[in-house]
C-alpha cells in the first residue's frame, strides 16, 4: 500500500468533514440570526414607548393618559411614558418626531391646530404635516361652544348672525387660541359678516369676561363651561361641531343650519414618517382598545370629548381635508403666528 495515497485519503476526509462542519455552523448561524430577527420583529414593543405631549400637565387628558398607562401595564405588560413637550403654538411635540428614530418608540400626542393650522401661520414652518408624520389614530374630537351672557339679545346661531349683520364690526367675540380665531373668521368669510375679535391669553379668562359683559360672546369648550351653563350663569348659543354634544343635547349644532362650518378640534397620535406599518397598526390597535374601556369613556364624557378611535387612514384623511380649509382663511385674513 502506498503511504502517500493513504495520507491523501485521510487529509481529504478531514477536509470534507471540516467543510461539512463549517457549512452546518454557517447554516446554524444564519437560521439563528433569522430567528432572532423574527423574534425581535414580533417582540415590539420590547421597551417603553415615549409619548411626547403637546399639553401641559394638569390638562383634561392627564387622567385619560393615566388610565391608558394602567391599561397597558395590566393588559399588555407594556409601559407608556408621558413626556410633556409644550410650546411653539403646540408645534414642539410633533416637531420632536423629526429627530426621533422611525421605530415606533417615540410618538407624539397632538391637537389639531399645530398640524392643520399653525404651520400655515408661520413664515418658516417647522415641518410638513403631510410628509413628516405617520398618522396613528385620531383619539377624540370636540366642538367649539359659542356662549353669551344670559341677558344677551340672541339665543341661537341665526339670531347671533343677525346681530352681527345689524352691527358690522361691533359684536365682540372673545377667544383663546388660533383655532377659535380661525373658526370665527371662517363664519365671517362664509356669511359675509364682520365681528370684533377679542383675543385672550388663556381660556380661563373667557367665561368671566362673558359673564361680566367684557365681551358680547365667547368661544369655549363644552367641558369647561358645562357647570356654568347648568347654573344659568352662561347661555349657550350653538356648538361648532358635526353633531350635538351629549352633555348639552338641547344646544343645536351649527351643521344643522350651515353644513361646512362645523369647525371644532381633535386630539390624536402621530409617529415619525417611515415608521414600519406593523408598528403603526399595533399602536393604533392598542390605543383604540384603551380608549374604548369604560374608565376612559367616563373621562371623555366629563370632558365632553367625542370618541373617534378610527384607522390611520381615516386620521390621515381628516388632516388632508382640514389643511386647505384653514390655509384659505389664514391667507385671506393674513394671520401670522405671534
Amino acid at each position: 500500500m502506498n503511504p502517500n495515497k493513504s495520507n491523501t485519503r485521510n487529509r481529504f476526509s478531514r477536509f470534507k468533514l471540516l467543510d461539512w462542519a463549517g457549512t452546518l455552523a454557517l447554516a446554524g448561524a444564519l437560521i439563528g440570526a433569522l430567528a432572532a430577527g423574527h423574534a425581535a420583529a414580533q417582540a415590539y414593543p420590547a421597551k417603553a414607548i415615549t409619548l411626547n405631549s403637546s399639553l401641559a400637565p394638569g390638562s383634561s387628558y392627564d387622567v385619560i393618559f393615566r388610565v391608558i398607562q394602567e391599561d397597558w401595564r395590566q393588559r399588555l405588560g407594556k409601559d407608556l411614558v408621558i413626556n410633556p413637550v409644550v410650546g411653539g403654538l403646540g408645534t414642539l411635540a410633533p416637531g420632536s418626531l423629526l429627530r426621533a428614530q422611525p421605530d415606533g418608540y417615540t410618538i407624539a400626542f397632538v391637537f389639531a391646530a399645530p398640524i392643520t393650522l399653525s404651520p400655515q401661520m408661520m413664515s418658516t414652518p417647522p415641518y410638513d404635516p403631510l410628509k413628516d408624520f405617520a398618522p396613528v389614530i385620531q383619539l377624540t374630537r370636540h366642538g367649539l361652544l359659542y356662549i353669551a351672557a344670559p341677558n344677551a339679545p340672541y339665543n341661537n346661531f341665526a339670531e347671533f348672525i343677525a346681530q352681527a349683520k345689524a352691527n358690522p364690526g361691533k359684536l365682540s367675540v372673545g377667544y383663546a387660541g388660533a383655532g377659535s380665531q380661525v373658526h370665527l373668521l371662517q363664519i365671517a368669510s362664509t356669511l359675509g359678516v364682520e365681528f370684533l375679535g377679542v383675543p385672550y391669553k388663556s381660556s380661563t379668562q373667557l367665561a368671566p369676561a362673558v359673564m361680566g359683559g367684557e365681551t358680547n360672546a365667547g368661544i369655549h369648550t363644552v367641558g369647561a363651561v358645562a357647570e356654568l351653563i347648568k347654573s344659568g350663569r352662561i347661555k349657550p348659543l350653538f356648538i361648532a361641531s358635526p353633531n350635538r354634544s351629549a352633555q348639552l343635547p338641547n344646544v343645536p349644532s351649527i351643521s344643522e343650519s350651515n353644513p361646512g362650518l362645523e369647525g371644532g378640534s381633535w386630539f390624536g397620535i402621530l409617529a415619525p414618517a417611515n415608521t414600519p406599518r406593523d408598528r403603526v397598526e399595533w399602536l393604533n390597535r392598542e390605543f383604540s382598545a384603551s380608549m374604548k374601556t369604560e374608565r376612559v369613556k367616563q373621562q371623555l364624557a366629563l370632558a365632553a370629548y367625542d370618541l373617534v378611535a378610527g384607522t390611520p387612514e381615516q386620521f390621515a384623511e381628516v388632516i388632508r381635508k382640514e389643511i386647505p380649509i384653514y390655509t384659505k382663511i389664514v391667507k385671506q385674513y393674513n394671520i401670522k403666528a405671534e
